[in-house]
């Protein structure tokens, strides 16, 4: 539930698995939301909210099957080879590529593969399918090169990536080929 407090914006209720924790996470919980409910901060908004409570079935609906997918992938087991076989369909390379689009596969494989095999964020779930898209997941908000002078200024360019929504794509991909 987002809301504005000074009744500047509407009061909005999404249905989207990521946890809002900051001003990234909710840009990416907004766009990535399957269902939406907004209430206006106007004399019918008690209406709305009836209305809203009934809406929420749904949301609960898909709430229960993301849990259930990711139950799913937490109780399979994914070897590195699988996961690489992901990497490869997310971003495919091929020989005519330069030798620097190799390279930078080469390091992005690297960084990858050390999130599935050696994080210690990932020691409860270590080679699970779930391990291997939070690895995905992982790099492409964190790890990713991303263009500044400075690490103050890489970082701000990964969240602005992250909230203009341009690694949604590659995130829904991630969990559409993990998925079991």
């Amino acid at each position: 539930a987002l809301n504005s407090h000074d009744g500047s914006a509407a009061f909005r209720i999404i249905t989207t698995p990521i946890r809002v924790v900051c001003a990234n996470t909710q840009r990416a919980a907004i766009s990535c939301a399957r269902s939406s409910f907004t209430v206006r901060h106007t004399a019918g908004a008690k209406a709305r909210i009836a209305q809203a409570r009934t809406a929420l079935g749904l949301t609960f609906k898909y709430a229960e099957e993301f849990e259930k997918a990711a139950r799913r992938m937490v109780e399979a087991e994914m070897a590195l080879g699988e996961l690489r076989s992901v990497v490869d369909a997310i971003w495919p390379v091929t020989p005519n590529d330069s030798k620097q689009k190799r390279t930078n596969t080469e390091k992005r494989w690297g960084q990858i593969s050390y999130l599935f095999e050696q994080a210690e964020n990932q020691a409860a779930i270590r080679g699970t399918r779930w391990a291997g898209y939070n690895a995905l997941t992982e790099f492409v908000n964190h790890e990713a090169p991303s263009m500044g002078k400075t690490d103050d200024d890489k970082r701000r360019a990964r969240a602005a990536r992250i909230i203009s929504g341009s690694a949604d794509s590659l995130m829904e991909k991630a969990f559409a080929l993990t998925t079991v």
